[in-house]
């Protein structure tokens, strides 16, 4: 079978349903919003509440949007779980 015969779509929805059942699920059962939203430093970049975020860019629809900046400062900012997973 060659890439243009290749459908796309169960492929790509079984790379993710391995990887969630096989590696992610597992990390996360279990995980408290305190553990999630956890800041290692002050200012960290996150996911959060709507207009309660102090990076130069808030990304994001509805009620939550996850912290950013562009061109993004180097170094990095520490990020939250909640903004690994989010971004």
């Amino acid at each position: 079978m060659t890439t243009s015969e290749l459908d796309w779509n169960p492929t790509l929805r079984e790379q993710w349903e391995f990887n969630w059942n096989q590696h992610l699920r597992a990390r996360l059962d279990g995980l408290t919003d305190d553990e999630y939203f956890w800041s290692p430093v002050p200012d960290a970049w996150s996911v959060r509440p709507r207009s309660s975020s102090v990076a130069p860019v808030q990304v994001g629809v509805g009620d939550f949007t996850v912290d950013y900046a562009f061109p993004e400062p180097v170094p990095a900012p520490f990020t939250t779980i909640a903004w690994r997973l989010a971004t």
